[in-house]
């Protein structure tokens, strides 16, 4: 990822993806994962890995020491089943929740229908809003938590 309005600018972070599976019911193991790293010097900012789950898909957003700092998931309908419809039709958003707290959204990812010519070709666009007070680093972390999901819902498997 890098800085500036055009491509070419400074190099703001790099990811890894490690582990490549299809998105299942449940997860007990072989959890997806993506790593960021700072654009400039290499230095490990943190990660983003799935977490163990039955229906409801849900992910850990750690520090570079592997504190959790937030828990991103699907909002649910009666508890136990994914709500893609909670933000409107042809809008599925994950939910941002502090560390321990699922009760209050601090952010959110929401992937939001294009049109259906970009839809066609596979062009995915998401908005991202990042909880008050986050560290940049917790941003970079962020859009590498919508790269995942992108790349485990989204994308077309080839």
């Amino acid at each position: 990822m890098t800085s500036g309005p055009t491509a070419g600018g400074p190099m703001v972070a790099t990811y890894d993806r490690p582990i490549r599976c299809v998105a299942g019911n449940c997860k007990c193991c072989c959890y997806q994962e993506i790593f960021a790293f700072d654009g400039a010097s290499n230095a490990p900012l943190g990660s983003v890995i799935e977490t163990l789950y039955f229906c409801v898909p849900q992910y850990d957003l750690k520090d570079q020491y592997n504190e959790v700092k937030y828990h991103i998931a699907i909002p649910t309908c009666m508890g136990c089943l994914p709500n893609y419809c909670a933000e409107g039709c042809c809008r599925v958003p994950f939910y941002v929740y502090p560390k321990g707290d699922t009760s209050k959204e601090v952010g959110k990812i929401v992937r939001r229908w294009g049109s259906l010519g970009t839809e066609i070709i596979g062009v995915h666009r998401f908005s991202a809003e990042f909880p008050p007070g986050s560290s940049a680093e917790e941003k970079a972390l962020l859009l590498g938590a919508t790269y995942l999901l992108n790349e485990i819902y989204f994308k077309t498997q080839k």
